[in-house]
């Protein structure tokens, strides 16, 4: 029997649905269902888990989902003290019980806001249509580099400027090791620090032997853990010249006038 007929039998119908989490290289597998469910994408662990209807809005022109989980599930947990680090992707399936091979794809996208309610955690989820509208950066005409540092068309080797780092101290978002101590101070200023599982963290501010991070890693990065650290790029020509000896492929424009010719007179 097909998935649809099975959805319009009155008999046979036993709808469940299967909620897969990723975000980096961390995978969740939750279903709605009294026991785990096997599926091609993965087996689905029983989990307090529903979704409202998909709703529809003249602005984003697209269906959002409402998913509502326990706050103690694992890939909710970042959200309680910041706003993680990437994006925390969704695909949700549905199928019927005793048919679980016929499972079809109900949503495919990613978590756009979470909110805590008692127990729950309240996600509002965007499906993966609501990107294509996002404007996309063009390049502008102004004195700090366009590129991304390490990005294809900056042309600088993200490996060639890693440092392993051995954390030494953790106080909240500042790192202690003294591979920070072995570099001029702000060298790791606008980097960022990366776990082995993708995990990153951006560098507010390096100073001697710590950096302090936008926001602090999860409870389970231990002193003596090994992380990498990226020095980051402020866009100048200076620093792409000293730093990464990179300046055939700044795109700055370093020259440009301080003050608009169109704003008053320049004399």
């Amino acid at each position: 029997m097909t998935y649809d007929a099975t959805e319009q039998s009155r008999h046979d119908a036993a709808p469940l649905e299967c909620y897969r989490f990723s975000q980096g290289e961390n995978l969740w597998l939750l279903t709605s269902a009294d026991k785990p469910v096997v599926l091609p994408a993965g087996t689905f662990v029983p989990s307090v888990i529903s979704r409202g209807e998909q709703e529809f809005s003249q602005e984003e022109l697209s269906a959002t989902v409402e998913v509502r989980v326990p706050r103690t599930e694992p890939m909710v947990e970042p959200f309680i003290p910041y706003v993680p680090n990437g994006s925390l992707g969704l695909i949700v399936y549905r199928a019927h019980r005793g048919a679980e091979s016929e499972a079809i794809v109900s949503f495919i996208g990613e978590v756009s806001e979470c909110k805590f309610v008692g127990s729950e955690a309240v996600l509002r989820c965007s499906p993966i249509s609501r990107s294509f509208s996002r404007r996309v950066p063009a390049l502008a005409y102004q004195s700090q580099c366009n590129w991304a540092v390490y990005s294809t068309s900056c042309g600088v080797s993200r490996t060639s400027f890693r440092v392993p780092v051995v954390v030494t101290s953790i106080d909240g978002a500042d790192l202690v090791s003294n591979d920070f101590d072995a570099f001029a101070d702000g060298w790791f200023n606008g980097g960022w620090v990366e776990r082995a599982n993708g995990d990153r963290r951006f560098v507010v501010s390096h100073v001697g032997d710590r950096v302090t991070l936008m926001s602090p890693f999860l409870s389970d990065l231990a002193v003596l853990d090994t992380v990498d650290a990226y020095p980051g790029c402020q866009g100048t020509e200076a620093v792409c010249t000293s730093k990464f000896n990179n300046l055939p492929n700044h795109l700055g424009f370093a020259r440009v006038p301080g003050r608009n010719p169109h704003e008053g007179r320049i004399t």
